[in-house]
């Protein structure tokens, strides 16, 4: 009788520590799924799309699209920043005004987060007008993001394509 008392107690412990050893189990993968989480949170690739404030623009220079007004260049950029947000890209934007000769915001911004690529818009660099500009801020990405990828779109709808070009 005491022998069968002490293999019920043995199997009672065995079945309490298999319990025990799943639920531990369950809560390393509870811990492996956050960390895995993590992981990618901190993996994630940061993108700065740097661009023409769309209100300082003069949309009546013959080297923009006919029909080409403020709204629309701001309905497409806040589409191609959803489009690379649901890629899995944190994308964040910076405006620069037409004319701008003083990139020491831009040198600020830059010096404050890494970024994985910057994108610099096809409105800088197809406009003659903004020749010394797009200079400028190449060197200023240069200087203060050297890490980071250089990138450039064709169009405002082929960001997230460049983008994948390069990260």
């Amino acid at each position: 009788m005491i022998k069968q008392y002490v293999n019920a107690l043995l199997f009672a412990f065995m079945i309490s520590s298999s319990f025990t050893s799943c639920s531990g189990r369950k809560t390393n993968e509870t811990s492996t799924n956050q960390y895995q989480q993590e992981l990618k949170t901190n993996k994630m690739k940061t993108i700065l799309i740097i661009g023409i404030n769309p209100y300082t623009i003069d949309f009546t220079n013959p080297d923009l699209p006919k029909g080409l007004t403020s709204e629309i260049v701001e309905r497409g950029t806040k589409a191609t920043l959803e489009k690379l947000t649901s890629m899995g890209y944190e994308a964040e934007l910076f405006l620069i005004d037409t004319g701008a000769s003083d990139l020491s915001k831009l040198a600020k911004h830059l010096k404050g987060k890494s970024y994985s690529g910057i994108v610099i818009g096809n409105g800088i660099r197809s406009q003659t007008s903004n020749f010394i500009l797009f200079e400028q801020i190449i060197n200023e990405v240069h200087a203060n993001a050297p890490e980071s990828k250089i990138i450039f779109n064709t169009l405002p709808t082929n960001t997230d394509e460049a983008v994948k070009r390069w990260l």
